[in-house]
This record gives C-alpha cells, sequence and structure tokens, in this order.
C-alpha cells in the first residue's frame, strides 16, 4: 500500500513539473532569404570506423 501511495505522489509531482498555465505557440523565426550562389563548397576531413578492441 505504501508503495502505491509513492508511486501516486511521484506521478503527481512529475505532472505539475513545468505546468505555469495554457500552452502557448512557440514565436517562428523568420526564415532567412535563400541565396542562389549556384555552388556548394566542403572542406574538413572525416575519419568512420570502430575504435578499441583487444590489441
Amino acid at each position: 500500500m505504501t508503495r502505491l501511495i509513492v508511486l501516486a505522489v511521484f506521478s503527481l509531482s512529475l505532472a505539475a513539473c513545468g505546468v505555469d498555465g495554457a500552452p502557448t505557440k512557440p514565436k517562428d523565426p523568420k526564415p532567412e532569404p535563400l541565396t542562389t550562389s549556384g555552388s556548394i563548397t566542403l572542406s574538413g576531413k572525416a575519419k568512420v570506423g570502430i575504435a578499441g578492441g583487444n590489441g
């Protein structure tokens, strides 16, 4: 019975987290204008593999 009470209190405390009023719609940031440069440049190094093991 005590486990049930503890579980109920824990569940209610989790349900109450972050409750501060009615939900609000997030503000939409203005999208940046598209640029048409006509080329894409990528540079750098990429490594893919598995590290570790028994020597």
